[in-house]
């Protein structure tokens, strides 16, 4: 088996309380970390000025779209193909090896944007291999079909790997790369060296089966060693803080993962809304530690210690969420018509019993399944509001019963968030934050938008 390959995990956040988290569990511990972010994001700033060459020509015949980068400073591509951005690279690796002599990997990932402003000049397009997978590319003012960007990212991470290893010929240093937009299609002819780990955004958890899993596979037999690199976003319901989780589906994409070459998991992002998916990261963790592990103790495990001698009904309420869950993101069921009345009566029941069962028992128990209702209460509240809002914005927020009712509810939204601050990640769900993806169901918020789109003059009515 291939437990002992995933030794190197990753499980990352930038946020809150989740990166003490992933250390205890083991996540940070990892013996070879690779970046999931977008190293070239700063270079537009530092370099547009003195090194315009540094940047993607444009078929307008502009290095990174003149004046106004393309798509953005944060996303404008370079010209991979440029001996001086390898030396500018391996500079700032000097740099970062004299800040932390113990790094072990460097990124030369696309910036983010993944399917705009690549470069067109002769040399970079020389990787691209003419069987590659057609993709619907980007540039300024010019849509068309163009080969997947694979051969050239993989060629580009070579280039850069062997000037690495030669530059430090007594360090095993490794150049990582992300198989991301256009250059997630697998590649056609170029094959990473044995120092470079490409890891791919394939979005197979938590998600209906599609091209994704089968681009791991395709990518697992195209290259010697690859990174996995999900993203637990909005296709997964996670940034609204609901219970959209599958723990039992890590057991199987764990171990998918490991039986096709993974040996970097580098998840983005774990959200923090502890309430709703905690179970769900705990197996992520478990499993990425060891994907052949006993799932199914693991997970028996955690609920026993987690809830004590409520154990049984916790977890026919967590089992009765995985269910749903199934429903939603795997069988096209509509959220409003999964987490239906009789879910909420059924899941109510077993946090009544569970509560009965523990109320002799050490007050933590108590208090995790207290823990658990507020979010619990916190979906049942957002999508009453959810319908709510949609009635209200039919009559311009006239119908005061709909609105009185709105409003209260919202208001119980408040205190769920005030009273149990680690139940939802603060800078996603909050009563105050503008990113806050609660103000969808807050009702003044959304009358005071539809006022302001309002009160905008349109064109022909001055």
């Amino acid at each position: 088996g291939r437990a002992d390959i995933i030794r190197m995990s990753s499980l990352k956040s930038w946020r809150g309380v989740s990166y003490d988290w992933c250390r205890f569990q083991r996540m940070q511990l990892d013996s070879l970390s690779v970046g999931g972010g977008h190293p070239f994001s700063g270079w537009w700033d530092r370099f547009h000025e003195t090194n315009p060459d540094f940047f993607a020509l444009q078929p307008d015949g502009s290095r990174g779209g003149g004046e106004t980068p393309y798509p953005s400073a944060r996303t404008v591509k370079l010209c991979k193909s440029n001996p001086a951005v390898w030396a500018q690279w391996l500079k700032d690796v000097e740099a970062a090896l004299e800040h932390n002599p113990n790094k072990l990997t460097f990124d030369c990932s696309a910036n983010d944007g993944g399917y705009n402003g690549y470069c067109v000049c002769t040399n970079c397009q020389a990787w691209d291999h003419p069987d590659g997978q057609l993709v619907n590319h980007g540039w300024k003012g010019l849509n068309m079909e163009y080969v997947a960007m694979s051969d050239r990212q993989i060629t580009f991470a070579n280039t850069l790997a062997r000037m690495l290893k030669e530059r430090f010929p007594d360090k095993e240093l490794y150049v990582s790369g992300q198989a991301y937009g256009h250059s997630r299609p697998p590649p056609v002819a170029a094959v990473p060296d044995d120092n470079v780990i490409f890891s791919l955004v394939a979005n197979l958890h938590n998600r209906p089966p599609g091209n994704h899993r089968e681009q791991l596979q395709d990518w697992g037999r195209a290259v010697p060693n690859l990174g996995w690199r999900p993203n637990l976003g909005h296709g997964a319901g996670w940034s609204l803080g609901f219970p959209n989780i599958a723990p039992r589906r890590v057991m199987e994409d764990m171990r998918f993962a490991a039986d096709n070459k993974v040996i970097v998991i580098f998840f983005d992002t774990v959200w923090e809304h502890w309430a709703n998916q905690g179970p769900h990261y705990y197996m992520l963790a478990q499993m990425a530690w060891n994907p052949y592990a006993d799932g199914e103790a693991i997970l028996a495990d955690y609920y026993l210690r987690a809830f004590g001698p409520a154990v049984k009904n916790m977890t026919d309420y967590w089992t009765l969420i995985d269910d749903v869950s199934e429903d939603i993101l795997f069988n096209g069921k509509p959220a409003e018509k999964a987490w239906d009345a009789d879910f909420y009566r059924r899941a109510y029941n077993y946090l009544d019993r569970a509560a009965a069962e523990v109320a002799s028992a050490p007050e933590v128990y108590g208090q995790r399944i207290a823990f658990v209702r507020a979010g619990l209460d916190y979906l049942r509240l957002y999508y009453e509001n959810k319908a709510l809002i949609t009635l209200l914005k039919k009559s311009d927020f006239k119908d005061a019963e709909a609105l009185a009712v709105a409003r209260a509810n919202w208001q119980q939204i408040v205190r769920i968030l005030e009273a149990r601050p680690p139940a939802f990640n603060p800078l996603y769900i909050s009563a105050t934050s503008s990113n806050s993806r609660a103000l969808a169901v807050n009702p003044d918020h959304q009358k005071a938008k539809e006022e302001e789109k309002a009160s905008v003059v349109q064109p022909g009515m001055e």
